[in-house]
């Protein structure tokens, strides 16, 4: 039994274990042999490709499902994010809706008020007073002895106020000495006690007279008008240079703009003013070419160049003018400079104005609701005023702009203003809604403007001209000390205007404020951020901006105000 069993390896026992049997083996050749074999291997194929199909879907499904899942991850953050954005905008329209509805009291008239109606609570004084008469009776008879007496009674607190009013009654002779010492600090009562000896011998009861002098007398410290609270404030010692000079340069720059366009108009001939006008509309058009990309701005700002330089070189004829006038102070000549005469082209000087305005207005309209377009209209603005052949003995003439931004945006240069009032609000650079209409533009139209021109104010002067072989036409500086003279308001003060052009300085330009000041920018940044509007006692939604922007600052760039 033992030696008939087949070995593993003998053939038979192979071909026991194969699908062929011993039976079968001499058909293997045989075509029906082939043919199960066939079969086999299809269905085996068959079963093979089944198993790894369900794997491969198994697999499908289970990357399908974590799949899902993170996205499902993803979208929950994302509504979260967006609820909470949507949560903090609500909040700030309903508080900004809140500040509309706050009404805006009329404006106290400059003069003062009249003095208003005798307060009903006066008599109570006199019938105090009234008190001593019955002792005065017998004053008749003994008047130098009952003066010490009456004329000092215990239950009145200011004397100097009641000695007047009493000491009529004494001796006509007593009123050209020691009453006129008594009522020489208050003139109105002096009247009262020169008026008082007539009634000296009247018969009617002593009461009734005391009564009729005292109440002058009580009436004085309680009819003082209250004086009306200051819209602005009056110290200047917070404006930054001399803010007059400015407004005197704007007026110079109309008088000029009022020579070229309509002194000119009246010659014989007006191609001053037909050429005036050709050259200002292509610098015009050239500010609105401007884009994001520096390198494309090169076009507009050629274009700009080469009328300021036409007008310079006199391919316009124009009149000479003294450029002082529209500077704050007049500059000594340079050795070298390529203007060192004591005139220039009045043309020049226009087209200069005509590229002030409009730099102010392209910071209004495109800087006001992007700040980051300011970036651009600030580039060109140092890129011209910093060019050699356009400086007056080595100075430059931004002050032209600046004479437009001093009347735009006052608060750049110091000035405050409480905006409940009119004058406050013209103070602060309010915008009318027309010439000449009481009426002011609305809440979110002026926070546009002042953001425009804040940004526009920060390109200007955070420009790094290290590398450069020109120098700044308005250095960073000046940066400074608008950022120092706005954080150092008084906490009453402080207005929605200054926490809105002091988010538009810092927003979009911390990282070049610190790369000018270091350790001492972020200091400047915490007090501007944090400490400015946390003392203030006005909060709204531009106090709040600038806690949320020292916010995105710490998520964006890591800097820690708090």
């Amino acid at each position: 039994m033992g030696d008939s069993l087949p070995r593993n390896d003998d053939p038979a026992s192979l071909l026991g274990r194969s699908f062929l049997g011993l039976d079968t083996f001499e058909y293997r050749n045989s075509e029906q042999v082939h043919r199960d074999a066939l079969a086999a291997a299809q269905a085996e194929h068959a079963r093979v490709r089944e198993v790894a199909v369900r794997a491969y879907e198994l697999q499908e499904a289970r990357l399908a499902q974590v799949e899902l899942y993170q996205r499902s991850l993803q979208e929950e953050e994302r509504v979260r994010i967006e609820t909470a954005r949507a949560e903090a905008e609500v909040r700030l329209r309903e508080i900004e809706n809140a500040a509309k509805r706050i009404p805006i009291p009329p404006p106290r008239l400059p003069t003062p008020p009249p003095p208003p109606p005798p307060v009903p609570r006066e008599p109570e004084p006199a019938v105090v007073v009234a008190t001593p008469p019955p002792a005065s009776t017998s004053q008749q008879n003994s008047q130098i002895e009952q003066q010490p007496v009456s004329t000092t009674p215990p239950i009145l607190q200011p004397p100097t106020q009641l000695q007047p009013a009493r000491s009529p009654f004494v001796q006509a002779q007593a009123q050209t000495t020691q009453p006129q010492n008594l009522f020489q600090q208050p003139p109105a009562q002096s009247k009262t006690a020169q008026a008082a000896p007539p009634f000296q011998q009247n018969t009617q009861p002593q009461a009734l007279t005391n009564v009729l002098q005292q109440q002058q007398p009580i009436q004085k410290p309680i009819q003082q008008p209250e004086a009306p609270k200051p819209a602005v404030r009056q110290s200047s010692d917070h404006l930054l240079w001399t803010p007059e000079r400015y407004l005197e340069i704007f007026q110079n720059l109309k008088k000029l703009r009022k020579y070229i366009r309509e002194d000119s108009a009246s010659k014989p001939t007006k191609e001053l003013k037909n050429q005036a006008g050709n050259l200002k509309r292509s610098i015009v058009a050239s500010l609105g070419k401007l884009t994001l990309d520096v390198k494309l701005n090169n076009g507009p700002k050629e274009t700009i160049m080469n009328a300021l330089r036409q007008a310079r070189d006199g391919g316009v004829p124009s009149i000479q003018v003294d450029p002082s006038l529209y500077m704050i102070s007049k500059p000594e000549p340079t050795e070298g400079a390529r203007n060192n005469g004591e005139t220039m082209p009045a043309l020049f000087l226009y087209l200069l104005n005509i590229l002030a305005k409009g730099i102010v207005k392209q910071l209004i309209n495109e800087a006001g609701p992007a700040p980051k377009a300011a970036e651009k209209i600030g580039f060109l603005t140092v890129a011209i005023f910093s060019q050699a052949e356009f400086l007056w003995r080595g100075h430059t003439m931004i002050d032209i702009l600046m004479a437009k931004m001093r009347v735009s945006c006052p608060v750049l240069f110091g000035f405050r203003g409480l905006e409940t009032t009119i004058e406050g609000r013209a103070v602060v650079g309010w915008k009318r809604d027309k010439e000449g209409n009481r009426s002011f533009v609305a809440a979110q139209v002026h926070s546009d403007r002042m953001t425009g021109l804040g940004a526009g104010y920060a390109s200007i002067c955070l420009r790094d001209f290290s590398k450069s072989a020109v120098t700044s036409p308005w250095k960073p500086w000046h940066y400074w000390q608008t950022l120092a003279t706005i954080t150092s308001t008084p906490p009453e003060e402080a207005c929605s205007t200054q926490f809105t052009v002091l988010k538009a300085m810092i927003e979009f330009s911390e990282q070049k404020f610190l790369k000018f000041y270091g350790s001492a920018g972020v200091a400047a940044l915490r007090v501007a951020l944090v400490d400015f509007p946390e003392n203030a006692t006005q909060k709204g939604a531009a106090n709040m901006s600038l806690a949320v922007l020292a916010d995105k600052l710490l998520k964006d760039t890591g800097l820690r105000l708090r």
